[in-house]
């Protein structure tokens, strides 16, 4: 069986799961998800690459600032242990602008593994 590497981008991901969920993120497990996309092509998940960015925390932070960095740790916590397929998480980082936050540096994190993995 061939062997299939995945690279998720998790804040596309996430926004993908909002829409399709009518406003409400879909749950699911990153694992299960790119496993059963493998199985359904006749390959093998050897690995997941998981690419995210920490959320915003401005030099004081906020209860809610500190609230959002305390869940993305537990979920990045979480990730990190799932051993198959084993899951590798890139962090970019989270830049405000203008009161709108983005997600700096993943895709640059993307195109250097791809170019890695090829």
């Amino acid at each position: 069986m061939e062997k299939s590497v995945f690279l998720i981008d998790g804040g596309y991901l996430s926004f993908v799961s909002k829409f399709i969920g009518k406003g409400k993120h879909i749950r699911f497990k990153i694992g299960g998800f790119a496993k059963n996309i493998s199985i359904r092509t006749g390959l093998n998940c050897e690995r997941i690459f998981y690419y995210t960015s920490p959320p915003y925390q401005s030099p004081n932070p906020t209860n809610e600032e500190n609230k959002r960095k305390a869940n993305y740790d537990r979920f990045i916590r979480k990730l990190k242990i799932i051993n198959y397929p084993k899951i590798i998480v890139r962090e970019g980082r989270c830049q405000k602008i203008k009161n709108e936050y983005s997600q700096k540096g993943v895709d640059t994190l993307i195109t250097m593994d791809l170019l890695k993995i090829s």
